[in-house]
Order: C-alpha cells, then sequence, then structure tokens
C-alpha cells in the first residue's frame, strides 16, 4: 500500500510548475523549427556531394553522412546537457 501525503503532493506540483509557463513552449517549438531546417540542410549537402561520386558509393556516402550528421547531434545535445546541469 502506497500512502501519498499532501505534502509529496505539493512537491510534485511545484516541479511541474514549468509545464504551464509559455516561455520553456516557445524555446521547445524554436528549438524543433531549428532541429528540422538543420536536417532539411544536411540532407540537401550530403545529396549533393553523394552526386558526384561514382553511382556504386552514392548510397554508402548518404547513409555515412546522414549517420555522421546524427551522431554529432547527439553528441552535441549531450554536452550541452551536461554543461545545463
Amino acid at each position: 500500500m502506497i500512502v501519498v501525503t499532501h505534502t509529496a503532493v505539493v512537491q510534485v506540483l511545484i516541479h511541474m510548475e514549468w509545464i504551464a509557463d509559455p516561455s520553456i513552449w516557445a524555446g521547445l517549438v524554436t528549438l524543433v523549427v531549428i532541429e528540422l531546417v538543420l536536417g532539411i540542410d544536411n540532407l540537401v549537402f550530403i545529396a549533393i556531394l553523394a552526386e558526384k561520386l561514382p553511382p556504386a558509393q552514392r548510397d554508402r556516402a548518404r547513409i555515412t553522412g546522414l549517420m555522421l550528421a546524427m551522431g554529432m547531434r547527439l553528441l552535441l545535445l549531450a554536452s550541452i546537457s551536461w554543461l545545463v546541469t
């Protein structure tokens, strides 16, 4: 049996107060839009560079480029998260 006290409920609600903050949502929307634009930019750039390669190497270049772009984004996101905390 789990007993939840009034104090515990209030503490949870205080920690979730940020959900109602419009500036948090505006920042999230801004970051999502920036990620979409940069993702499309990566696709176009990789496609242009891959077209210059021989046909046998194009698919491998596209996959490698996209994987490196995703890895770099995850690495940068992790480093920013580490700096913030």
